[in-house]
């Protein structure tokens, strides 16, 4: 059984995957296939094939020498030889009918102006910002929640543990000095924390003395 690749091997295949799709574009990620333009890097697949006839609006390419699977490229820019295998990056287009045949269609798109290039670039990198922008956002909007609910949570516990405390209850006593030490469902106070363990401590509780030895030192 072949050893599955490691982590590290799994991320350089990504890089290396990623520098031939941007090889294969020849640096123009951004492509105009009818009309609307497209992100090729993101939208686009390897495509290739042998040639075997040039039309007028496309490549048809046999996917194996010995294969019967054809496909056909629309706006392929590099040289096309009968029988030479062409490799590029393209976005599926729908069908092509070859005659009677139909087959998948491919489309290179056409390369744009400089100007909007440079305006794809920006537009892209900005949303990259935001997208950035809106999952921090995100994150921090339910850590607030979940902070949110914990301090009820923990209120309703502090209003719990006060009525046993006051019963002469050692334990809820300990807790509730706790609960003040960490400002957990309250605000934090250490004065009446260390009133909850001293009285803990005097009930016999051994873990409120060990906690009135700590915060002495």
């Amino acid at each position: 059984m072949p050893t599955p690749p490691t982590s590290a091997q799994q991320a350089k295949a990504k890089v290396d995957a990623a520098k031939a799709k941007v090889d294969a574009l020849g640096g123009h990620i951004f492509r105009r296939v009818d009309g609307k333009i497209y992100n090729l890097f993101q939208t686009g697949v390897f495509v290739g094939g042998y040639v075997q006839g040039v039309r007028d609006d496309a490549l048809i390419v046999r996917t194996g020498q010995d294969s019967g699977d054809y496909r056909a490229i629309k706006n392929y820019k590099g040289e096309a030889v009968a029988d030479k295998y062409i490799y590029t990056v393209a976005m599926r287009n729908g069908i092509y009918t070859d005659g009677n045949t139909p087959l998948e269609l491919y489309d290179c798109g056409t390369i744009l102006s400089p100007d909007e290039e440079r305006q794809q670039e920006q537009a892209t990198r900005e949303k990259m910002v935001a997208d950035a922008k809106a999952k921090a956002d995100a994150v921090t909007a339910l850590r607030e929640a979940q902070r949110q609910k914990s301090f009820i949570i923990n209120s309703n516990e502090v209003v719990r543990l006060s009525l046993e405390a006051t019963n002469g209850s050692a334990a809820a006593q300990y807790s509730l000095a706790l609960h003040y030490l960490d400002g957990r469902g309250c605000e934090t106070n250490k004065d009446l924390a260390v009133h909850w363990l001293k009285i803990a401590s005097d009930g016999g509780y051994f873990g409120a003395s060990n906690k009135l030895a700590e915060l002495n030192h």
